[in-house]
């Protein structure tokens, strides 16, 4: 077939216009789809303070109900105590009135400092606590709420401090962690007391969590996971599991202390009235980087006796095994 000059013009320009047409017309839709989001984008600039406003009051309601008649002790500035004595340095925070770092004067680490215990963001000693009742029923753990209240004393060389947590209604509902440092003493006696304890805990039953990393002392870490163990007391029997041969075990019956036990060094937690039953898990799978040889999870029941304040009696125990 034969095309003469006009029929091929014919087709460049029909060509042209149609190439034309699509080019206008997409770029007419790109200059609509712009404006479009430009609209939006500019809706949702004018949107986000009032969005991030509405953010921070939900935000604010959810913690006031959360905490009850704890309110506003979900947030405060952290305070910082120590007690010491020849032996051993104990830091205090009041965020959950616990532990915060521990230091053992006589004894060196790695790096040629004092060797450093529980002094990890995961290290934690915390229990749930009622906080609203009726249609407001909520609970809180005690390791997120700021203990206001700090108190210290000291007698016949005996070094106390002491956090509390006041309920701001008229209950006269309280919480205080109480510890004291012996001298030249490893042991650290810590009292929980109550006042209300009917309402803070469910059936009177603390369920308490203790966390702790156990941090490298020595230089070969698999050397070391190898001689670390898990110990218990249940009904006045020792026990221990190696940490890389279980992962996990149940206590049916009363404990009365829990522990991580590396070469050189133990850190127990001790229920003088005994755990009634629990469970302690615990990670051994870290990466070298982390320097840490276990990660420990004891979740632990107990009774609180009745008394106004009633009185839970504990120890912690950070030193050499």
């Amino acid at each position: 077939m034969k095309f003469d000059r006009n029929t091929v013009l014919g087709f460049v320009v029909l060509a042209g216009l149609f190439f034309g047409y699509f080019y206008f017309t997409n770029k007419q839709q790109s200059a609509e789809a712009k404006a479009q989001q430009a609209k939006e984008d500019s809706i949702k600039l004018a949107n986000k303070p009032l969005q991030d406003s509405l953010d921070k009051i939900r935000d604010s309601v959810t913690k006031k109900e959360i905490t009850g008649i704890f309110k506003d002790t979900l947030k405060g500035t952290e305070q910082l105590v120590t007690l010491q004595n020849e032996l051993i340095k104990v830091t205090f925070s009041s965020k959950g009135g616990q532990p915060r770092k521990v230091e053992l004067k006589k004894y060196k680490g790695q790096d040629s400092n004092q060797v450093k215990l529980a002094g990890t963001d995961f290290d934690k000693l915390s229990y749930t606590i009622n906080t609203g009742k009726g249609a407001n029923e909520a609970s809180a753990q005690t390791s997120d709420l700021f203990f206001s209240k700090i108190d210290s004393s000291s007698k016949d060389g005996n070094k106390t401090i002491a956090f509390t947590l006041q309920a701001a209604d008229s209950s006269g509902s309280y919480i205080t962690h109480e510890y004291t440092l012996k001298p030249n003493d490893y042991m650290i006696d810590f009292n929980v007391k109550m006042n209300g304890a009917n309402t803070l805990l469910t059936q009177g039953t603390m369920n308490l969590s203790w966390q702790y990393a156990a941090a490298q002392q020595e230089s070969d870490i698999s050397y070391e996971k190898q001689n670390t163990q898990v110990g218990y007391v249940k009904d006045g029997s020792f026990d221990y599991h190696t940490i890389g041969r279980r992962s996990s075990k149940n206590f049916d019956e009363t404990v009365n202390w829990v522990g991580i036990r590396q070469r050189f060094f133990f850190t127990i937690l001790v229920a003088k009235n005994n755990f009634t039953s629990g469970r302690i898990e615990w990670n051994d799978n870290l990466p070298d980087s982390a320097m840490t040889v276990v990660q420990s999870t004891a979740n632990l029941k107990l009774q609180v006796p009745a008394g106004t304040p009633s009185i839970v009696p504990f120890s912690i125990y950070y030193g050499p095994s």
